[in-house]
C-alpha cells in the first residue's frame, strides 16, 4: 500500500436539505413550495428553503416569533413510566399480553398532550436510580426521556440545600413562621426550559457507570431494612397520637444531618492518623455532610467566623421550626401516616419502593400540577391532617382514581386555546397529532 492511499483522507459529504423540515410555504425567494422548518427555539423557530437554500449564512435569518406556553408540570411515577414502556416494548410480556389497555391509553394520551406543548412530564434522579436497577433499563430510560424533553428535577441534594438556605435566610432575620412554600421557585428545582417549543430532536447521553448498580442495590436494601425496623418499632407505639410521631421524624432530620457530619470529620481524622484504610466514603463526602457545609459557609457569608458559622448551623438544624421546610415537612407527614398504620393493626411493612417514594414525593411534590403515583402513597396525601397541612394545589391522581386522571388529561386538551394550535399547525404540520407507539419496535432487546 503506497503512502498516498494510506495517507487519503475519508470525504464525507452531508446534504443540508436534511435539515429542513414541513410543513413548507412559498419561498420568498425562489417562489417554490420548499420553504420548510430548519431551527425550533424556546419563544420563535426559522425556516429555510430546500431547494434554494434561503436564507444562506451571509442573510438575515428569516425568524416567526411563537406564542408564550405556559405548560402544566406532570411527575409520573416510576411505576406508570415501567407500565407504559412494557405495553409498548415487545421484548416485554405485557406487551404479548395486551390484557390492560389503560396503560397504552395513557401513553398516547400523555404523548399528544407533550406534542401540544400542553404538558411536560420532568424525570427525576429517582426514576434513573429505579430504572438502573432493573434489566429494562435502556427501554425506561427512552420512555422518561421522551416524555421529558430532557427537562428534569435537580438531584434531592440540591433541591434539599435550595430550600434549606431559603429558610436559614428567614430563620436569621427572625421570620422563621414566615411561610416558605410562598417563595418557591420551581426554575431553581428543574434544569432545563419548562415552557420551551420543542424541536424535533432529542439528544441522550450516558448517565451512569456500571459500578453504580451494585451501590445503588446495596443502598436500596439498607434503606428498606431501615424502613422495616421502623416499621417494627411503630407497631409497638399504640399510645403515640400523629402528632407524637410527626414530631419525631422532623427533628431526627436535622440531627442526623449534624450526627453524620461530625462522624465524617471523625472518620477524616482517624484517616489521618492511619486508623481506618482509605475508601470511596472517606474520600467522598455523603449527602447530609455536603448540606451541612452548604449551610454553614451560608453562615460565613452572613460574616460569621468558622466557628461561629457550625455553632449556627447545629442550631439552625436542631430548630423545632426546621418543620417549615416544605421537604422536611412533607417527608416527616408521609412517616407519621404510615406509622400511624402500623400502631393501628397494620401487618406487612411497607415494600422496598414505599421509602423511595415517599422520598421523591417529599421534594417534587411542590413543584407539580399533578402526580401519578402508587395507591398507597396517593391514599397518604389525601388523609387528614395530610391533606389540610399539605396545600400545594397538586393535583393526586393514582390507579384508584385512573379515570379522573384521563379526564383531568382530556380537558386540559380542550382549553387550549386556538392560537396555539394555529402554531403547532404551522410549526409541526399534523406530526403533533400522530402517536409514537413504534417507539421501541426497532430495539432488539435490553441491555
Amino acid at each position: 500500500m503506497s503512502i498516498n492511499k494510506m495517507n487519503k483522507v475519508r470525504e464525507i459529504r452531508i446534504d443540508p436539505s436534511i435539515f429542513i423540515s414541513p410543513p413548507y410555504k412559498k419561498c420568498p425567494k425562489c417562489g417554490k413550495d420548499s420553504f420548510g422548518v430548519l431551527s425550533i427555539f424556546k419563544s420563535h423557530y426559522t425556516r429555510r428553503c430546500k431547494e434554494c437554500f434561503y436564507p444562506r449564512g451571509d442573510q438575515k435569518p428569516e425568524i416567526f416569533y411563537l406564542p408564550v406556553l405556559q405548560k402544566k408540570i406532570i411527575y409520573l411515577d416510576q411505576f406508570a413510566i415501567s407500565n407504559m414502556m412494557k405495553i409498548l416494548n415487545p421484548n416485554t410480556k405485557a406487551y404479548s399480553k395486551q390484557k390492560d389497555k389503560f396503560w397504552l391509553n395513557l401513553f398516547e394520551r400523555i404523548y399528544r398532550l407533550f406534542c401540544m406543548q400542553i404538558i411536560v412530564c420532568p424525570y427525576s434522579e429517582f426514576h434513573t436510580d429505579e430504572s438502573l436497577v432493573t434489566p429494562y433499563y435502556e427501554s425506561l430510560k427512552r420512555m422518561y426521556e421522551l416524555l421529558s424533553y430532557g427537562v428534569r428535577f435537580e438531584s434531592q441534594l440540591r433541591i434539599e440545600v435550595i430550600q434549606l438556605l431559603d429558610y436559614a435566610n428567614k430563620w436569621l432575620s427572625g421570620k422563621d413562621k414566615e411561610n416558605v412554600d410562598a417563595t418557591l421557585d420551581t426554575n431553581l428545582a428543574i434544569q432545563g426550559e419548562i415552557n420551551q417549543w420543542l424541536d424535533r430532536f432529542i439528544i441522550s447521553v450516558p448517565d451512569f457507570k456500571e459500578n453504580w448498580v451494585d451501590q445503588l442495590r446495596e443502598d436500596r436494601d439498607r434503606g428498606h431494612k431501615g424502613f422495616i425496623s421502623a416499621f417494627i418499632q411503630w407497631q409497638t407505639e399504640t399510645h403515640f397520637t400523629f402528632d407524637d410521631w410527626y414530631k419525631r421524624e422532623y427533628t431526627a432530620y436535622g440531627q442526623s444531618v449534624i450526627d453524620r457530619y461530625f462522624q465524617y470529620l471523625r472518620t477524616q481524622i482517624d484517616q489521618q492518623n492511619k486508623e481506618v484504610q482509605i475508601s470511596f466514603e472517606t474520600l467522598f463526602p455523603p449527602p447530609a455532610v455536603l448540606t451541612f457545609r452548604a449551610i454553614k459557609h451560608f453562615f460565613l457569608d452572613k460574616g460569621l467566623s468558622e466557628n461561629k458559622a457550625i455553632e449556627k448551623t447545629i442550631e439552625f438544624l436542631k430548630s423545632p421550626s426546621l418543620e417549615n421546610v416544605p421537604f422536611v415537612r412533607i417527608y416527616a407527614l408521609l412517616a407519621a401516616a404510615l406509622a400511624r398504620k402500623a400502631a393501628a393493626g397494620q401487618k406487612n411493612p411497607p415494600n422496598q419502593g414505599t421509602a423511595n417514594d415517599i422520598t421523591a414525593i417529599s421534594f417534587v411534590l411542590p413543584y407539580c400540577d399533578a402526580i401519578f403515583i402508587d395507591n398507597e402513597c396517593a391514599a397518604l396525601l389525601k388523609e387528614k391532617p395530610l391533606s389540610e397541612r399539605i396545600n400545594y394545589g397538586t393535583k393526586i391522581f393514582s390507579l384508584n382514581n385512573k379515570n379522573e386522571f384521563i379526564d383531568y388529561l382530556d380537558s386540559l386538551e380542550k382549553n387550549i386555546s386556538p392560537v396555539q394550535v394555529h402554531f403547532l399547525n404551522e410549526v409541526y404540520g399534523d406530526s403533533w397529532k400522530k402517536s409514537f407507539n413504534s417507539i421501541y419496535q426497532e430495539l432488539q432487546g435490553d441491555n
